[in-house]
């Protein structure tokens, strides 16, 4: 990576299987630049791929066509221009929806405080993207909030037809860490649900227009618990990987 950072050289790779548990094909480069890819199908079966393409100076991301097996770009890369100054974008993702295409560029304006969700669409694929008016699209604006920091999300819809936005978040809790008064964040970041409606003109809306909640409602699904028993003896000369956390001891 250039130490401006303005062009992203770390590369976008395809791996593929007919089954999740593998076995996996070996890697292919599609790009020699960029990150965060994000693959779309659209409604003719035509593959595309989207990867952020520049940080902190990029103003958008890039998309290419790829062939059926997604080995090989056939057409671009171009740029998916959207009004207005972003900082550090990132996590592109596409969704069709009504005729339209909508661009979730699911990190813009940087970490923590600044971090934030954008939305913009278009009739056609390569665009030109128009801004939502209601941008930005997902953020925190509560500072009494415990959930911050909402990005790297993406829209859906559900079996009952319920649409959502998964999202990384971080709670900040009153406490201390190795006697600073900067609150604990025990978890780091962590995955949220917020709850979409779709205005009139087919814009989405998180939670009513209230952003993000400290504590939201699930969707309404069947409970499907998944089992996965599991124990520990602790006999072993070694503590199993799965105790292995990546966060700041407390001194609690």
């Amino acid at each position: 990576m250039k130490n401006d950072r303005s062009v992203n050289v770390r590369g976008n790779y395809m791996v593929k299987s007919k089954n999740i548990f593998g076995p996996w094909s070996k890697p292919v480069q599609l790009t020699d630049n960029g990150n965060n890819p994000s693959h779309f199908v659209d409604t003719d079966g035509q593959h595309y791929m989207l990867f952020a393409a520049g940080i902190p100076t990029g103003n958008s991301t890039k998309i290419v066509k790829l062939n059926n097996e997604c080995t090989k770009i056939v057409e671009g890369p171009f740029w998916m221009e959207t009004e207005g100054k972003k900082a550090a974008p990132e996590g592109p993702h596409l969704l069709k929806k009504d005729g339209y295409y909508y661009l979730i560029m699911a990190a813009s304006g940087g970490l923590f405080s600044g971090h934030h969700m954008l939305i913009s669409r278009s009739k056609e694929i390569y665009g030109p993207y128009e801004n939502s008016p209601n941008n930005p699209y997902l953020t925190q604006h509560d500072p009494n909030a415990v959930n911050f920091h909402q990005g790297h999300g993406k829209i859906f819809n559900i079996q009952n037809n319920e649409w959502w936005t998964m999202v990384i978040s971080q709670r900040w809790l009153p406490g201390q860490i190795k006697g600073v008064k900067r609150g604990i964040s025990p978890l780091g970041r962590e995955t949220s649900l917020e709850k979409i409606t779709w205005t009139e003109d087919g814009l989405p809306v998180a939670n009513g227009g209230k952003g993000p909640l400290d504590a939201n409602i699930g969707p309404n699904l069947p409970w499907t618990p998944v089992l996965n028993p599991s124990t520990d003896e602790f006999s072993g000369k070694q503590i199993p990987a799965d105790f292995d956390f990546f966060r700041i001891e407390t001194d609690d």
